[in-house]
């Protein structure tokens, strides 16, 4: 009775193998056992569709990164959809980082974050992400957003920082 099994099992491998994996209906490469003179028919396979519609991506880049995974706010900016470029202001000696009565202060990024202007700032080690008008780390406030700078007010003191200053 095993060896019963043992055979159906076997037979099942083999179909299996040459039905769904070498099945691929290709010429045939050697001639049948005893060298039969008898020539082999060509067999011409016909083209079928065996795909299965999937999901379309019509209207998108197929490699880029779909919207709802995008950069995060460390990330770059993401693209408004207005189709031309807001200028940037051209600082000639705003820095990136200052010093504000005794706390350490560093625009870390400026981004667009569902049509608003966002920034990325740090005060003594710690990062905040705030947009215009926002209050933050007792006392410090964005008071606007332009390009790649930000305005900031603390305890009275106004103060400019931008992403990347040019040297």
């Amino acid at each position: 009775m095993l060896k019963v099994l043992a055979g159906v099992a076997v037979l099942a491998a083999v179909v299996l193998f040459v039905k769904v994996l070498g099945g691929g209906g290709g010429q045939e490469l050697a001639p049948p056992f005893g060298g039969g003179t008898h020539p082999s028919p060509t067999v011409s396979p016909t083209p079928t569709s065996t795909r299965t519609p999937g999901i379309s991506a019509v209207g998108r880049d197929v490699f880029s990164i779909p919207p709802a995974l995008g950069p995060t706010p460390s990330g770059s900016p993401s693209p408004t959809g207005t189709g031309s470029p807001s200028p940037s202001p051209t600082p000639t000696s705003t820095p990136s980082h200052t010093t504000i009565d005794g706390h350490s202060v560093s625009l870390l990024d400026v981004f667009v974050r569902h049509g608003t202007e966002m920034v990325q700032v740090e005060v003594d080690g710690v990062v905040y992400t705030k947009a215009e008008v926002e209050s933050f780390d007792g006392g410090f406030r964005v008071t606007s957003i332009s390009g790649t700078c930000a305005t900031f007010t603390h305890s009275g003191t106004s103060f400019s920082l931008c992403e990347h200053p040019q040297k």
